[in-house]
């Protein structure tokens, strides 16, 4: 398991935060939930940092690998969150590649203070150790003329060492930026910031620039191809193909289609379409999400994905839907991902799929009964399932008016998330209505 700990960083004075299969972060706005996303990203994605060091085939020492490492992170953070000299003296994050509660002694750690960057003496031995066998690696693929395979080799070496073999990327809020303005708009964004991109806190900009990236990888993906195209060239993922495609298309209200670079949804009985720039926010917010979810299964690709406000512009029904299919691409490609949110639609949706999971230990008849119910009877239930094992999951609750600033809402005993904090979302509109009710029930 994974596990980061933040204390005195801007806006959250602790925070203590295990990373699962699946996270889930809520919180009022400016409450730090978006901070956190963006360290533990910044910690998960530092492997390709690391692996770009093998790019320059430099011959390296020890120190000077520290000293190269030291920079990396200091140019990093400095872009990602600003000058450590602005931060609180005291700031301390540990983030644990590898964290075990019954033997501290194979716990594997990045500690970040200011002007301090720390690896736990075991790490830095394990680091040490890759790096050099990742150098004889690069001698021994290039001198037998087998190049071709060294990326190969290399990003299961880096994989391990960073306890991650999932391909990180992290979807910010303003997606539909990537459909709702023109290639020209993207290609002078990309442009006219590439000189801002290592100033200092410029984290909103560089998340965006890779997103569009990424996204013009997606577009290309998928030009020429539909759902439907590329189920029937499948053999051995239909099920699973078939039942993403219904549910993207009812998020969607249309089937996606993507001719010679033009996006589109054809919707009706007619086929009728809209060009996706066209579409609504919903559509363009969520577009990318689905994009990805397909091609990850359909590619078997393990991934890591940060996705903030993924219920944005969308319906309730569509917001449970769309957590269903991030879900299953989790567990059927081995894959992690946290979601940042305000929407307690979201909570009580994961809520439900961890009540799910405790149906496996009671009838079939039951279990029948609600496989039926999310239309999962195709799925196979092991790797390609909805539901959450309380182990698999965690959610965390974050506020600046309590004491406890980050606080796990899953029960120890019932495994689901605790009624208090379920209720606590309705509270205040329960108490608007009740005062709204009496004064208009007394007779004056």
């Amino acid at each position: 398991m994974q596990k980061i700990i933040v204390k005195n960083f801007r806006q959250i004075s602790y925070a203590e935060v295990e990373i699962k299969k699946v996270l889930f972060l809520i919180g009022e706005q400016a409450s730090g939930k978006s901070t956190l996303a963006k360290l533990i990203y910044f910690f998960k994605s530092l492997k390709e940092d690391y692996r770009g060091i093998f790019d320059e085939k430099l011959n390296i020492t020890e120190n000077s690998l520290k000293e190269n490492l030291d920079k990396i992170l200091e140019n990093k953070f400095k872009t990602y969150f600003g000058y450590a000299s602005e931060l609180d003296n005291d700031f301390e994050i540990t983030f644990y590649y590898h964290f075990d509660a019954e033997n501290a002694g194979e716990n594997r750690y990045l500690k970040l203070k200011k002007h301090q960057v720390e690896f736990n003496k075991m790490y830095w031995v394990q680091i040490w150790d890759c790096t050099k066998i990742c150098f004889e690696i690069i001698i021994q693929y290039v001198t037998n003329y087998a190049s071709h395979l060294l990326n190969d080799k290399l990003n299961e070496q880096v994989g391990a060492l960073f306890y991650d073999k999932n391909t990180p990327a992290f979807f910010p809020a303003g997606r539909n930026i990537t459909v709702s303005f023109p290639q020209q708009f993207k290609s002078h964004f990309s442009k006219d910031i590439s000189h801002l991109l290592n100033s200092p806190n410029t984290i909103d900009l560089h998340l965006m620039d890779k997103f569009i990236d990424y996204t013009y990888f997606l577009k290309d993906y998928y030009e020429g191809k539909s759902f439907d195209l590329i189920i029937d060239n499948q053999t051995k993922k239909k099920n699973i193909l078939t039942f993403i495609k219904e549910k993207s298309e009812y998020i969607l209200k249309g089937k996606y289609t993507n001719v010679d670079g033009s996006e589109k949804i054809l919707y009706g009985k007619n086929s009728k379409n809209v060009g996706l720039n066209l579409a609504s926010s919903g559509q363009q917010e969520v577009i990318r999400i689905i994009q990805d979810i397909f091609y990850i299964v359909n590619e078997n690709q393990p991934s890591f994905r940060v996705i903030e406000e993924p219920e944005a512009h969308l319906y309730p029904k569509a917001q449970k839907i769309l957590m269903e299919l991030l879900v299953l691409m989790v567990h059927a490609t081995d894959s992690q991902l946290i979601i940042t949110t305000h929407s307690p639609y979201i909570l009580s949706i994961f809520n439900n799929l961890l009540m799910y999971s405790k149906l496996l230990k009671g009838e079939q008849q039951h279990l029948t009964l609600v496989n039926a119910h999310f239309e999962t009877q195709n799925l196979d239930g092991k790797e390609e399932r909805i539901y959450l094992f309380p182990d698999e999951f965690q959610g965390y609750a974050m506020s600046l008016e309590n004491e406890v600033f980050c606080h796990s809402l899953l029960d120890a005993e019932t495994g689901l998330i605790g009624d208090n904090f379920l209720d606590e979302i309705t509270e205040d509109l329960n108490n608007d209505f009740d005062v709204l009710y009496r004064l208009n029930t007394i007779r004056l």
